[in-house]
């Protein structure tokens, strides 16, 4: 067993690079730094000092050498130089709550009033707006084929939208009282829906105009 010990209280995220020869690690305090780490051995590679302007929210691999760290309030995207240096590129605006690449230069972010933003990658500007939680958004997933978007949060339930009109399609209630839905994956094959509570309960649903809980889910 490998271990990153003496950086983080509590480690919050992880994320591989597109290769996959690089895990980026964040923890959850405003001084925690982000670290690099080799994913076959668990040794650290790299460890980057980031102003987080509030505290980590995310991270978003652009490409191998290129890595949003986001937070509240920002995100700080570095770029690997030759001399294996991680440099600043640019700083871009708003809340980079688990954000998930979706385009060239566009990714899906949550937002604590219930929304779920398309941003630019590259300015952090919003280019669309999924409304529809009546609480904090915690994470949203696209279908393979990018015509639904998933998304859950503290209401417990799952919403699923239109991409091409930005509608909500609907808002369905699957998991128990008093917990927090905190992640969600379509299938490979857009099938199904998975969601995943704080008090680990995963409910898998059948996707689509009449989605309802899989029998077979708990």
């Amino acid at each position: 067993m490998c271990g990153i010990t003496g950086i983080f209280d509590i480690p919050s995220r992880m994320t591989f690079s597109p290769s996959g020869a690089r895990l980026a690690v964040s923890g959850k305090a405003p001084g925690d730094p982000l670290v690099l780490v080799d994913p076959d051995t668990g040794r650290e590679l790299q460890r980057i000092a980031v102003p987080w302007k509030l505290r980590p929210s995310g991270l978003l691999w652009i490409d191998d050498r290129t890595l949003v760290a986001g937070g509240f309030g920002g995100g700080i995207v570095y770029r690997l130089d030759d001399a294996g240096r991680w440099n600043v590129l640019r700083e871009v605006g708003g809340n980079w709550i688990n954000p998930r690449r979706i385009g060239e230069d566009s990714a899906l972010t949550v937002s604590m009033s219930g929304e779920v933003l398309e941003r630019s990658i590259a300015t952090g500007e919003v280019k669309r707006f999924y409304r529809g939680l009546s609480d904090m958004a915690a994470m949203s997933s696209l279908s393979p084929d990018g015509s639904l978007l998933a998304a859950v949060g503290t209401d417990r339930r799952l919403h699923v939208f239109d991409t091409a009109t930005g509608d909500q399609l609907l808002s369905l209630l699957g998991h128990a009282p008093g917990r927090i839905v905190n992640s969600v994956e379509f299938s490979r094959d857009g099938e199904r829906v998975y969601s995943l509570d704080s008090g680990g309960g995963l409910v898998i649903w059948d996707a689509g105009p009449t989605a309802a809980v899989n029998p077979a889910a708990r």
